[in-house]
C-alpha cells in the first residue's frame, strides 16, 4: 500500500486532473495484480523445497531405503525438460 501511495503522490496535479477515475482505478488494479503474482511466486519458492525435502524423508522411511527416492529423483530430472 505504501508503494501505491508513493506512486499516486508522485503524480502532478495536472496529471491527476486530466486522469479520470477509470484510469486511476486501472493503475491501482494493475499494481495490486503484480503484487499478488509476485507474492505468490515468492511464497511458493520458499515452500516448495521444504515440501520436497519432507516428501523424500517420508518416502525414504515408508519404502525402507533409497528405493523410495527413485520417484522424486525421476521427477526432479524430468520436470525441467
Amino acid at each position: 500500500m505504501m508503494a501505491l501511495y508513493q506512486k499516486v503522490s508522485k503524480l502532478t496535479s495536472f496529471a491527476i486532473k486530466s486522469a479520470n477515475v477509470g484510469k486511476l482505478f486501472n493503475l491501482v488494479s494493475n499494481d495490486l495484480n503484480t503484487l499478488e503474482m509476485k507474492s505468490f511466486l515468492f511464497i511458493s519458492t520458499i515452500i516448495s523445497p521444504m515440501t520436497l525435502f519432507f516428501t523424500c524423508v517420508i518416502l525414504y522411511y515408508r519404502f525402507g531405503g533409497w528405493i523410495g527416492l527413485v520417484g522424486p529423483g525421476v521427477m526432479m530430472v524430468a520436470i525441467p525438460i
